[in-house]
């Protein structure tokens, strides 16, 4: 994806990340997609948000956190998500 190929060219720990997944379709194909993608790129993420985790979501990000050994933060909107991602202190 064009997305990886911009964020591998990225210092390590250096990116902060808005995920929003309201009004996705989740397959299993996506999850694969999603698991391996973040696996890929956990050493050039300092921080990702995530908007729209509820439910099942829940238990499938905590699916792709163990597997990618990224930690995500979840938001109900985006401005909450954009200030925990430039917040030091966070």
């Amino acid at each position: 994806m064009q997305a990886e190929a911009v964020a591998y060219q990225q210092p390590g720990g250096s990116l902060l990340v808005l995920t929003d997944v309201r009004d996705t379709i989740l397959s299993s194909e996506v999850m694969d997609f999603v698991k391996e993608s973040s696996a890929r790129a956990t050493k050039h993420v300092r921080k990702e948000a995530i908007i729209g985790i509820t439910g099942i979501r829940q238990v499938l990000l905590d699916a792709v956190s163990r597997f990618s050994g990224q930690q995500f933060a979840t938001f109900d909107d985006v401005e909450a998500a954009k200030d925990w991602l430039v917040d030091d202190d966070s």
